[in-house]
């Protein structure tokens, strides 16, 4: 007799959390969907931490938000392995918190599939941490990863390392 879906998915998922891969192709209902990804998806968790970080203003005008580019380098362990590159764009409001976009070229492999593909941030700085919100752009994956969709975010303080989750797909 066979099992029910959500027993498969609990079993997965223990499995994942106590030694598992964290890798598991799961259908969790309980997961929040924007709609783009819809389960059954894989999700994937990894790290990473900064490599080098390069701010610097390109508009300051008296009495305004400050405007500055950002460039990091990342290197990712986990679920992802690989390099990154990634450029934000950054608005410094009076109180100190900020609002940003960004760009990120992740060249590496993702569950064991090599290639490229690019990340698209939107996020938030206050109280000395960043929340960020990502997708896969469309048409960006390339080798293995062709066809890749995927959204996730992360929190990141003054952590040497971050935790970043993605729920993703092919197409």
């Amino acid at each position: 007799m066979g099992q029910s879906p959500t027993v498969l998915t609990i079993r997965n998922l223990i499995r994942c959390l106590h030694g598992g891969s964290f890798l598991k192709r799961i259908h969790n209902p309980a997961r929040r969907h924007t709609g783009r990804i819809e389960p059954p998806c894989f999700f994937a968790t990894f790290n990473y931490g900064w490599d080098n970080l390069d701010e610097k203003p390109y508009n300051e005008i008296e009495g305004t938000p400050k405007l500055t580019r950002v460039k990091v380098t990342k290197t990712y362990h986990g679920d992802i392995e690989g390099e990154s590159t990634l450029e934000y764009l950054m608005m410094y409001r009076q109180d100190e918190t900020a609002s940003f976009v960004g760009l990120e070229r992740v060249v590496g492999s993702l569950g064991g599939r090599s290639g490229t593909f690019v990340l698209q941030h939107k996020g938030t700085f206050e109280g000395g941490k960043a929340k960020v919100e990502c997708f896969v752009v469309s048409g960006s994956g390339t080798g293995e990863l062709s066809g890749l969709r995927g959204e996730g975010g992360f929190a990141a303080g003054h952590a040497e390392q971050h935790a970043v989750t993605l729920d993703y797909d092919f197409e």
